[in-house]
């Protein structure tokens, strides 16, 4: 029995529904009166290279595009939060990272792949230096789950972290900006903004719970039926939870981050969301995906046509109790 999330897993209008949508509330956003074009642009860029990283991995083993239009629906939920051209360009680069990384699988010999991967990595921490405290993982991810890490690897990873700052360090000599360049690290070694909770809002909250909840859900279906997968799928899906799980908890300690991060674990936790949606046919999940949009369709609304969501929580007594 096809339940109305399988039809709409299944469906060729389920994606044009979602860009729709999304340009919709884009538009109220203020896409023409403020602007915004480029992170609009940029946003259907990740779009488009998140169908390729599931068109080329089948992520998901059925016939769906449910995975870029769950990125979709989860990007725009987020653009009255925060959601500018540092957050475009953190989103594109970490997909531009998965769709290279994934070419990866059991080739050491792809270094080429993963010198263009860290590239990507090292072009996200100039919008967010902080990007940089993931490098390790990220490295990690190559030798488990994709078992591509070998000492020319381990060579691609480092230059590609580099190659950015090596192509803006003449710039800035000719500029006279040297210090500006270096001072940009100087964030890294920043602890002070540790659990800090007064930047949290009642949007930023709901978008993280939500996305939370649906890394779970979707982790919790991923280990029960990860035997119907291929090893190759288990291992990019493992990824996927590795990075979503390690956000998720960074963000905790560093809520002032979130702004920035959130559309980061968005990458990461629409394949898992999508592959359980497109999966299963149960009546609990069914509802689950009935309420899971009509919640995301909602807080997209009232987000663009209302400030509530910018509210503060007032949270920032935590820290002073931490301290």
């Amino acid at each position: 029995m096809k339940r109305f999330q399988n039809k709409v897993a299944g469906s060729r209008l389920t994606l044009p529904v979602a860009a729709l949508f999304a340009t919709a509330i884009w538009l109220v956003a203020g896409l023409v009166s403020e602007n915004k074009w480029i992170p609009f642009l940029l946003m259907a860029l990740s779009t488009y290279l998140m169908a390729e990283i599931n068109n080329r991995n089948a992520i998901i083993r059925i016939r769906s595009r449910m995975m870029s239009a769950s990125f979709l629906f989860l990007t725009v939920m987020g653009l009255s939060m925060g959601y500018g051209l540092r957050e475009a360009i953190l989103q594109l680069c970490f997909v531009f990272f998965y769709l290279c990384i994934f070419h990866t699988y059991q080739r050491k010999e792809a270094v080429g792949f993963i010198f263009s991967a860290f590239v990507s990595i090292g072009i996200a921490s100039l919008a967010t230096v902080q990007i940089l405290w993931f490098v390790p993982l990220l490295a990690l991810l190559v030798a488990r789950p994709l078992y591509a890490m070998s000492a020319k690897g381990l060579s691609a990873v480092f230059l590609g972290i580099v190659t950015p700052y090596w192509l803006l360090l003449p710039y800035a000599i000719y500029k006279g900006e040297i210090e500006r360049l270096t001072g940009h690290f100087l964030p890294l070694a920043d602890v002070h903004s540790f659990f800090d909770y007064s930047t949290v809002t009642v949007g930023l909250l709901t978008e993280y719970v939500l996305s939370a909840c649906l890394l779970l859900t979707g982790w919790i279906h991923f280990l029960r039926t990860a035997y119907k997968d291929k090893i190759r799928t288990r291992m990019f899906l493992n990824a996927f939870v590795a990075v979503s799980f390690t956000l998720m908890s960074f963000i905790v300690i560093a809520p002032v981050h979130a702004h920035s991060l959130m559309p980061v674990m968005v990458t990461a936790v629409c394949p898992l969301a999508a592959h359980f949606f497109s999966l299963t046919d149960t009546r609990l999940s069914n509802y689950t995906f009935v309420a899971t949009m009509l919640i995301v369709v909602i807080i997209s609304v009232i987000g663009v046509t209302t400030d509530w969501l910018n509210h503060p929580l007032g949270l920032d007594k935590i820290k002073i109790v931490i301290e």
